[in-house]
Protein backbone atom coordinates (compact mmCIF):
# COMPACT_ATOMS: atom_id res chain seq x y z
CA UNK A 1 0.00 0.00 0.00
CA UNK A 2 1.21 3.27 -1.00
CA UNK A 3 2.06 6.08 1.74
CA UNK A 4 -0.97 8.86 2.52
CA UNK A 5 -2.01 12.28 4.52
CA UNK A 6 -5.43 13.03 4.00
CA UNK A 7 -7.47 15.53 5.75
CA UNK A 8 -10.56 14.29 7.75
CA UNK A 9 -11.68 17.37 8.81
CA UNK A 10 -11.69 21.04 8.33
CA UNK A 11 -13.12 23.68 10.62
CA UNK A 12 -13.46 27.04 10.38
CA UNK A 13 -14.34 29.19 13.80
CA UNK A 14 -14.53 32.93 13.65
CA UNK A 15 -10.72 33.38 12.98
CA UNK A 16 -9.10 30.58 12.85
CA UNK A 17 -8.80 27.63 10.65
CA UNK A 18 -7.82 24.09 12.19
CA UNK A 19 -6.99 20.64 9.71
CA UNK A 20 -7.57 17.46 11.39
CA UNK A 21 -5.64 14.50 9.12
CA UNK A 22 -4.60 10.92 9.13
CA UNK A 23 -1.72 9.15 7.62
CA UNK A 24 -0.19 5.72 7.31
CA UNK A 25 1.75 4.51 10.50
CA UNK A 26 5.14 4.93 8.14
CA UNK A 27 4.22 8.45 8.53
CA UNK A 28 3.51 9.08 11.79
CA UNK A 29 6.49 9.42 13.07
CA UNK A 30 7.04 12.75 11.55
CA UNK A 31 4.35 14.91 13.11
CA UNK A 32 4.02 15.41 16.98
CA UNK A 33 0.18 16.13 16.48
CA UNK A 34 -2.27 14.98 13.91
CA UNK A 35 -4.16 18.76 14.19
CA UNK A 36 -2.59 21.91 12.40
CA UNK A 37 -3.72 25.26 13.17
CA UNK A 38 -3.58 28.74 11.99
CA UNK A 39 -5.13 31.64 13.78
CA UNK A 40 -6.10 35.43 11.66
CA UNK A 41 -6.80 38.49 13.00
CA UNK A 42 -9.98 39.07 10.81
CA UNK A 43 -12.91 36.05 10.38
CA UNK A 44 -11.65 33.28 7.73
CA UNK A 45 -15.25 31.04 8.31
CA UNK A 46 -16.34 32.43 5.11
CA UNK A 47 -12.74 30.98 3.06
CA UNK A 48 -13.44 28.43 0.75
CA UNK A 49 -11.92 25.01 1.64
CA UNK A 50 -9.71 24.92 -1.71
CA UNK A 51 -8.07 27.80 -0.12
CA UNK A 52 -8.44 26.98 3.44
CA UNK A 53 -5.81 23.64 3.28
CA UNK A 54 -3.40 25.56 1.53
CA UNK A 55 -1.50 26.70 4.71
CA UNK A 56 -1.11 22.89 5.59
CA UNK A 57 -0.28 21.90 2.28
CA UNK A 58 2.58 24.20 1.78
CA UNK A 59 3.91 22.73 5.15
CA UNK A 60 3.77 19.12 4.55
CA UNK A 61 4.70 19.02 0.76
CA UNK A 62 8.70 18.40 0.91
CA UNK A 63 7.95 15.73 3.28
CA UNK A 64 5.34 13.90 1.01
CA UNK A 65 7.76 14.62 -2.23
CA UNK A 66 10.74 12.92 -0.37
CA UNK A 67 8.47 9.77 1.50
CA UNK A 68 6.93 9.55 -1.97
CA UNK A 69 3.67 10.27 -0.19
CA UNK A 70 0.24 10.67 -1.50
CA UNK A 71 -2.49 13.88 -0.19
CA UNK A 72 -5.95 13.48 0.11
CA UNK A 73 -8.77 16.22 0.13
CA UNK A 74 -11.83 17.08 -1.47
CA UNK A 75 -10.43 20.25 -3.12
CA UNK A 76 -8.03 22.63 -3.78
CA UNK A 77 -7.30 26.49 -5.51
CA UNK A 78 -6.46 25.32 -9.22
CA UNK A 79 -3.82 28.44 -8.54
CA UNK A 80 -1.97 26.88 -6.25
CA UNK A 81 -2.48 23.60 -7.84
CA UNK A 82 -0.99 24.51 -11.10
CA UNK A 83 2.31 26.37 -9.31
CA UNK A 84 2.80 22.86 -7.01
CA UNK A 85 5.62 21.70 -10.18
CA UNK A 86 6.48 24.52 -10.62
CA UNK A 87 8.16 25.77 -7.20
CA UNK A 88 9.22 22.06 -6.67
CA UNK A 89 11.54 22.30 -9.74
CA UNK A 90 13.41 24.56 -7.17
CA UNK A 91 14.20 22.15 -4.37
CA UNK A 92 15.17 19.36 -6.62
CA UNK A 93 17.96 21.79 -8.04
CA UNK A 94 18.75 22.81 -4.57
CA UNK A 95 19.36 19.17 -3.45
CA UNK A 96 20.34 16.77 -6.43
CA UNK A 97 21.08 13.99 -3.96
CA UNK A 98 17.87 13.86 -3.04
CA UNK A 99 15.07 12.25 -4.65
CA UNK A 100 11.45 14.09 -5.28
CA UNK A 101 9.15 11.71 -6.12
CA UNK A 102 6.05 12.40 -8.72
CA UNK A 103 3.18 12.34 -5.82
CA UNK A 104 -0.48 12.25 -6.30
CA UNK A 105 -2.75 15.11 -5.08
CA UNK A 106 -5.91 14.00 -5.09
CA UNK A 107 -8.57 16.75 -5.50
CA UNK A 108 -11.13 18.85 -7.24
CA UNK A 109 -9.42 22.21 -8.45
CA UNK A 110 -11.02 24.94 -7.98
CA UNK A 111 -10.61 27.68 -10.27
CA UNK A 112 -10.94 31.41 -8.75
CA UNK A 113 -10.33 34.22 -10.81
CA UNK A 114 -10.11 37.29 -8.31
CA UNK A 115 -8.52 40.49 -9.15
CA UNK A 116 -6.10 41.48 -6.55
CA UNK A 117 -4.70 45.10 -6.38
CA UNK A 118 -3.69 45.31 -2.65
CA UNK A 119 0.85 44.41 -1.53
CA UNK A 120 1.85 43.09 1.68
CA UNK A 121 4.90 41.99 2.81
CA UNK A 122 6.22 39.33 5.09
CA UNK A 123 7.57 41.50 8.57
CA UNK A 124 9.93 39.86 11.31
CA UNK A 125 11.32 43.56 12.11
CA UNK A 126 14.97 42.20 11.16
CA UNK A 127 17.36 43.46 8.86
CA UNK A 128 16.05 41.66 5.93
CA UNK A 129 12.43 42.95 6.76
CA UNK A 130 13.23 46.76 7.00
CA UNK A 131 15.48 46.96 3.73
CA UNK A 132 12.21 45.07 1.90
CA UNK A 133 9.90 47.28 3.71
CA UNK A 134 12.07 50.64 2.43
CA UNK A 135 12.74 49.54 -0.87
CA UNK A 136 8.23 49.12 -1.46
CA UNK A 137 7.73 51.91 1.16
CA UNK A 138 5.70 53.55 -1.67
CA UNK A 139 3.38 50.93 -2.26
CA UNK A 140 1.72 50.95 1.02
CA UNK A 141 2.18 47.00 2.11
CA UNK A 142 0.35 45.38 4.54
CA UNK A 143 3.03 44.00 6.93
CA UNK A 144 2.21 40.08 8.25
CA UNK A 145 4.54 39.17 11.52
CA UNK A 146 3.75 35.08 12.29
CA UNK A 147 3.97 33.87 15.92
CA UNK A 148 5.44 30.32 15.54
CA UNK A 149 8.35 30.34 13.64
CA UNK A 150 10.93 32.20 15.43
CA UNK A 151 9.25 33.29 18.63
CA UNK A 152 7.83 30.28 20.13
CA UNK A 153 3.96 29.92 21.16
CA UNK A 154 4.86 29.58 24.58
CA UNK A 155 6.81 32.89 24.58
CA UNK A 156 3.80 35.49 25.58
CA UNK A 157 6.45 38.54 26.25
CA UNK A 158 8.01 37.38 23.41
CA UNK A 159 5.34 37.81 21.04
CA UNK A 160 4.09 41.09 22.50
CA UNK A 161 7.07 42.99 22.92
CA UNK A 162 7.24 41.96 18.60
CA UNK A 163 4.03 42.94 18.22
CA UNK A 164 4.06 46.29 19.72
CA UNK A 165 7.18 46.56 17.84
CA UNK A 166 5.50 45.87 14.58
CA UNK A 167 2.41 48.34 15.49
CA UNK A 168 5.29 50.66 16.30
CA UNK A 169 6.66 50.31 13.20
CA UNK A 170 3.19 50.45 11.52
CA UNK A 171 1.94 53.79 13.34
CA UNK A 172 5.47 55.42 12.40
CA UNK A 173 5.29 54.48 8.61
CA UNK A 174 1.26 55.16 7.60
CA UNK A 175 0.67 50.71 7.29
CA UNK A 176 -1.31 48.85 8.16
CA UNK A 177 -0.66 45.13 9.70
CA UNK A 178 -1.58 41.55 10.04
CA UNK A 179 -0.62 38.90 12.89
CA UNK A 180 -1.05 35.18 12.51
CA UNK A 181 -0.96 32.38 14.69
CA UNK A 182 0.26 28.88 13.71
CA UNK A 183 1.69 25.61 15.18
CA UNK A 184 2.89 24.87 11.43
CA UNK A 185 6.56 24.80 12.48
CA UNK A 186 6.36 22.48 16.18
CA UNK A 187 3.55 20.20 14.48
CA UNK A 188 6.48 18.41 12.77
CA UNK A 189 9.16 16.37 14.78
CA UNK A 190 12.28 18.41 13.41
CA UNK A 191 14.25 15.43 14.81
CA UNK A 192 13.21 12.41 12.44
CA UNK A 193 12.57 14.48 9.89
CA UNK A 194 16.02 15.53 10.53
CA UNK A 195 17.26 11.88 10.05
CA UNK A 196 15.15 11.83 6.73
CA UNK A 197 17.21 14.08 5.03
CA UNK A 198 20.79 13.36 6.66
CA UNK A 199 22.75 13.48 3.58
CA UNK A 200 22.10 16.95 3.23
CA UNK A 201 24.22 19.84 4.72
CA UNK A 202 20.81 21.45 5.87
CA UNK A 203 18.50 20.95 8.59
CA UNK A 204 14.53 20.47 8.00
CA UNK A 205 13.30 23.75 8.90
CA UNK A 206 16.13 26.28 7.34
CA UNK A 207 16.48 24.09 3.85
CA UNK A 208 12.93 22.42 3.95
CA UNK A 209 10.31 24.42 5.51
CA UNK A 210 10.15 27.77 6.51
CA UNK A 211 10.06 29.91 3.15
CA UNK A 212 6.97 27.61 1.91
CA UNK A 213 5.44 27.45 5.17
CA UNK A 214 5.28 31.05 5.86
CA UNK A 215 4.31 31.80 2.30
CA UNK A 216 0.94 29.05 2.68
CA UNK A 217 -0.14 30.68 5.94
CA UNK A 218 -0.91 33.83 4.03
CA UNK A 219 -3.52 32.25 1.21
CA UNK A 220 -6.25 33.00 3.16
CA UNK A 221 -5.79 36.87 4.17
CA UNK A 222 -4.38 36.89 0.50
CA UNK A 223 -8.00 35.67 -0.93
CA UNK A 224 -9.89 38.30 1.73
CA UNK A 225 -7.65 41.40 0.93
CA UNK A 226 -7.52 40.90 -2.64
CA UNK A 227 -3.44 41.02 -2.39
CA UNK A 228 -1.90 40.60 -5.43
CA UNK A 229 1.73 40.72 -4.64
CA UNK A 230 3.58 39.73 -1.45
CA UNK A 231 7.13 40.47 -0.87
CA UNK A 232 9.10 37.84 0.67
CA UNK A 233 12.95 39.07 1.80
CA UNK A 234 15.63 37.32 1.28
CA UNK A 235 18.35 35.99 3.47
CA UNK A 236 21.06 35.22 1.59
CA UNK A 237 23.13 36.37 -2.55
CA UNK A 238 23.55 34.11 -5.30
CA UNK A 239 27.23 34.40 -4.50
CA UNK A 240 26.81 32.74 -1.18
CA UNK A 241 25.98 29.31 -2.18
CA UNK A 242 23.72 28.14 0.67
CA UNK A 243 20.65 25.99 0.90
CA UNK A 244 17.67 27.81 1.88
CA UNK A 245 13.91 27.02 1.67
CA UNK A 246 13.18 30.47 1.13
CA UNK A 247 14.89 31.19 -2.24
CA UNK A 248 14.06 32.90 -5.47
CA UNK A 249 14.04 28.95 -7.24
CA UNK A 250 10.93 28.34 -5.11
CA UNK A 251 9.38 31.33 -3.81
CA UNK A 252 8.72 33.40 -7.00
CA UNK A 253 6.90 30.10 -8.63
CA UNK A 254 4.02 29.65 -5.35
CA UNK A 255 0.87 31.24 -7.03
CA UNK A 256 -2.47 31.02 -5.51
CA UNK A 257 -5.83 33.26 -5.37
CA UNK A 258 -4.07 35.12 -8.21
CA UNK A 259 -1.77 35.82 -5.79
CA UNK A 260 2.18 36.69 -6.93
CA UNK A 261 5.67 36.14 -3.85
CA UNK A 262 8.53 37.78 -5.15
CA UNK A 263 12.19 36.83 -3.39
CA UNK A 264 13.02 40.14 -2.59
CA UNK A 265 16.58 42.05 -2.25
CA UNK A 266 18.29 39.02 -3.37
CA UNK A 267 21.00 40.72 -4.79
CA UNK A 268 21.52 42.74 -1.87
CA UNK A 269 24.09 41.25 0.77
CA UNK A 270 22.96 41.79 4.46
CA UNK A 271 25.70 44.82 4.34
CA UNK A 272 24.63 46.67 1.80
CA UNK A 273 21.21 46.33 3.09
CA UNK A 274 22.25 47.61 6.48
CA UNK A 275 23.54 50.61 4.40
CA UNK A 276 20.14 51.45 2.78
CA UNK A 277 18.40 51.24 5.74
CA UNK A 278 20.74 53.77 7.51
CA UNK A 279 20.32 55.81 4.17
CA UNK A 280 16.60 55.74 4.60
CA UNK A 281 16.32 56.66 7.89
CA UNK A 282 18.69 59.40 8.12
CA UNK A 283 17.19 60.97 5.26
CA UNK A 284 13.30 61.12 6.86
CA UNK A 285 14.76 61.29 10.46
CA UNK A 286 12.76 58.18 12.01
CA UNK A 287 14.99 55.66 13.76
CA UNK A 288 12.79 52.17 13.99
CA UNK A 289 13.64 49.33 16.48
CA UNK A 290 15.18 46.57 14.61
CA UNK A 291 14.71 43.21 16.55
CA UNK A 292 17.53 39.98 15.39
CA UNK A 293 17.94 38.75 18.31
CA UNK A 294 16.85 34.89 18.70
CA UNK A 295 19.07 34.05 21.75
CA UNK A 296 16.69 35.65 24.75
CA UNK A 297 13.48 35.57 25.57
CA UNK A 298 11.23 38.78 25.34
CA UNK A 299 11.57 39.60 21.75
CA UNK A 300 14.37 42.30 22.62
CA UNK A 301 18.24 42.10 21.37
CA UNK A 302 20.33 40.74 24.06
CA UNK A 303 23.48 42.92 22.30
CA UNK A 304 25.71 39.69 23.39
CA UNK A 305 24.81 37.03 21.04
CA UNK A 306 26.94 36.89 17.89
CA UNK A 307 23.72 37.81 15.67
CA UNK A 308 22.95 41.37 18.00
CA UNK A 309 27.19 41.48 17.58
CA UNK A 310 27.22 41.16 13.91
CA UNK A 311 24.20 43.56 13.25
CA UNK A 312 25.78 46.22 15.71
CA UNK A 313 29.04 46.55 13.79
CA UNK A 314 27.43 46.13 10.45
CA UNK A 315 25.29 49.54 11.73
CA UNK A 316 28.93 51.05 12.84
CA UNK A 317 30.48 50.12 10.06
CA UNK A 318 27.82 51.73 7.29
CA UNK A 319 28.44 54.92 9.64
CA UNK A 320 25.28 54.74 11.77
CA UNK A 321 24.30 54.53 15.28
CA UNK A 322 23.08 51.11 16.79
CA UNK A 323 21.88 52.53 19.83
CA UNK A 324 19.17 54.68 17.51
CA UNK A 325 17.91 51.03 16.13
CA UNK A 326 17.06 49.35 19.33
CA UNK A 327 20.79 48.67 20.62
CA UNK A 328 20.74 50.84 23.64
CA UNK A 329 22.61 48.58 25.50
CA UNK A 330 25.32 47.74 23.13
CA UNK A 331 29.10 48.32 24.60
CA UNK A 332 31.85 48.44 21.49
CA UNK A 333 34.50 47.36 23.45
CA UNK A 334 32.95 44.32 24.78
CA UNK A 335 31.32 43.37 21.80
CA UNK A 336 35.46 43.62 20.55
CA UNK A 337 36.93 41.10 23.45
CA UNK A 338 34.32 38.83 22.73
CA UNK A 339 34.68 38.29 18.89
CA UNK A 340 38.04 38.01 19.32
CA UNK A 341 37.92 35.54 22.43
CA UNK A 342 34.90 34.23 23.02
CA UNK A 343 32.68 33.76 19.83
CA UNK A 344 33.13 30.65 17.72
CA UNK A 345 31.28 31.84 14.23
CA UNK A 346 29.89 29.81 11.87
CA UNK A 347 31.51 29.12 8.90
CA UNK A 348 28.24 30.23 6.69
CA UNK A 349 28.40 33.17 8.84
CA UNK A 350 32.49 34.04 7.70
CA UNK A 351 31.59 35.90 4.98
CA UNK A 352 29.41 38.24 6.39
CA UNK A 353 31.42 39.32 8.84
CA UNK A 354 34.23 40.04 6.18
CA UNK A 355 31.15 41.80 3.94
CA UNK A 356 31.31 43.98 7.26
CA UNK A 357 34.68 44.70 7.44
CA UNK A 358 35.26 45.40 3.66
CA UNK A 359 32.43 47.94 4.16
CA UNK A 360 34.46 49.07 7.21
CA UNK A 361 37.98 49.60 5.42
CA UNK A 362 36.31 51.23 2.61
CA UNK A 363 34.65 54.07 4.61
CA UNK A 364 36.64 54.23 7.32
CA UNK A 365 38.35 57.71 6.71
CA UNK A 366 34.35 59.23 6.82
CA UNK A 367 33.78 57.25 9.93
CA UNK A 368 33.42 59.47 13.07
CA UNK A 369 32.93 55.96 15.18
CA UNK A 370 36.30 55.30 13.39
CA UNK A 371 38.26 55.00 16.85
CA UNK A 372 35.90 52.60 18.57
CA UNK A 373 35.73 50.18 15.87
CA UNK A 374 39.24 50.43 13.86
CA UNK A 375 39.83 46.86 15.34
CA UNK A 376 37.46 45.62 12.33
CA UNK A 377 40.31 46.43 9.87
CA UNK A 378 42.67 43.51 10.55
CA UNK A 379 39.50 40.97 11.92
CA UNK A 380 39.69 37.30 10.80
CA UNK A 381 36.59 35.66 11.60
CA UNK A 382 38.29 32.44 10.14
CA UNK A 383 41.09 32.65 12.62
CA UNK A 384 38.38 33.52 15.16
CA UNK A 385 37.07 29.28 15.60
CA UNK A 386 41.01 28.12 15.48
CA UNK A 387 41.53 30.40 18.60
CA UNK A 388 38.15 29.06 20.05
CA UNK A 389 39.43 25.54 19.33
CA UNK A 390 42.18 25.75 20.98
CA UNK A 391 40.81 27.32 24.36
CA UNK A 392 38.36 24.57 24.30
CA UNK A 393 41.27 21.78 23.72
CA UNK A 394 43.14 23.55 26.93
CA UNK A 395 40.30 23.35 28.76
CA UNK A 396 39.13 19.67 28.37
CA UNK A 397 42.56 19.23 29.12
CA UNK A 398 42.57 21.33 32.55
CA UNK A 399 39.26 19.34 33.06
CA UNK A 400 40.94 16.17 32.99
CA UNK A 401 43.77 16.68 34.77
CA UNK A 402 41.90 17.89 37.68
CA UNK A 403 39.29 14.71 37.49
CA UNK A 404 42.62 12.63 37.14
Amino acid sequence: MSEYIYISKIIKNENTIEIEFECTEKIKKYFLTNKFFVTYDMNVEKIHDSIAIIPFLCNILPLLWITNTNFKASNLDFDFFKSINEFKKGYKNMYPNIEFHDIKVDAEKIKNDKINQSIATFFSGGIDAFATLFAHIKEKPYLITVWGADILLDDDIGWNNTKNNVIKTSEMFNLKYLFIKSNFKEMLNDIELNKLISNCPDKWWHGFQHGIGLIGLISPVAYILNIGKIYIASSYTKKDKVTCASHPSIDNYVRFCNTQIIHDQYEYNRQEKIEHIIQYTNKINKFPYIHVCWESKGGENCCICEKCCRTIMGIYAANGDAKKYGFENCNLKQIRNRMYFFNNIDPILIPIWNDIKEHYNKNKKDNIYNEEIKWLENFKPEKNRTIMKKICRKGKKIIERIKN
